[in-house]
């Protein structure tokens, strides 16, 4: 079965483009792994970018039926999709896609 990991560098981005530090990167961390995600991806950047492009929810399912991957990391659509679904539930309707 493929693994889920959630990339939490959107998070992060909103963070630090705020003086008020939320939302908090631990938290989201602790909604996605009680949601049922394998685990956590972060590549904090000085310059605060991002590198790639994630998948999104339409096209995981395909992309889970390619031979031997055994880990997605998911974030841009992931926290995308959360800012309408709930963070928990996000992460609960990807896992649900990857167990097709």
């Amino acid at each position: 079965m493929t693994k889920l990991s959630v990339n939490l560098n959107k998070v992060a981005l909103l963070r630090n483009a705020r003086a008020i530090g939320i939302p908090s990167v631990a938290k989201a961390a602790r909604i996605c792994l009680d949601a049922g995600a394998h685990g956590l991806t972060l590549h904090p950047r000085p310059d605060e970018r991002n590198a790639g492009h994630d998948l999104n929810l339409e096209k995981l399912g395909k992309f889970c039926l390619i031979p031997n991957i055994s880990e997605v990391s998911i974030g841009h659509a992931l926290i995308s999709d959360a800012l309408e679904l709930g963070l928990f539930n996000s992460v609960q309707a990807y896992l649900k896609v990857m167990k097709r």
